[in-house]
């Protein structure tokens, strides 16, 4: 590098430099992830009487708001390590 490039191009060049490698890596994932090596999914037989919804954390939240909007399709829900009682 010139030394008479001031360090915020320096940086800036670094940084395009690490976002190409980025978009290579990403274009070179997605093409070994094509749609065509992928078989497709078994189709699944539920039971719509024995559907329950289960969150994590902040999965939980959602967990319980999908419980809450669609209680008469769920069975119920399980929600673990969510947050406190009536916190919005």
């Amino acid at each position: 590098m010139p030394e008479h490039l001031p360090m915020i191009a320096i940086v800036r060049n670094k940084k395009q430099k690490m976002n190409r490698l980025l978009a290579a890596c990403i274009a070179i994932l997605l093409g070994a992830c094509g749609a065509d090596s992928n078989p497709p999914l078994p189709k699944l037989t539920l039971d719509p009487e024995r559907v329950a919804v289960v969150g994590i954390s902040s999965g939980a939240i959602m967990a319980h708001q999908m419980h809450l909007a669609y209680s008469d399709h769920l069975r119920g829900a399980a929600l673990l390590s969510g947050p406190p009682y009536q916190c919005a």
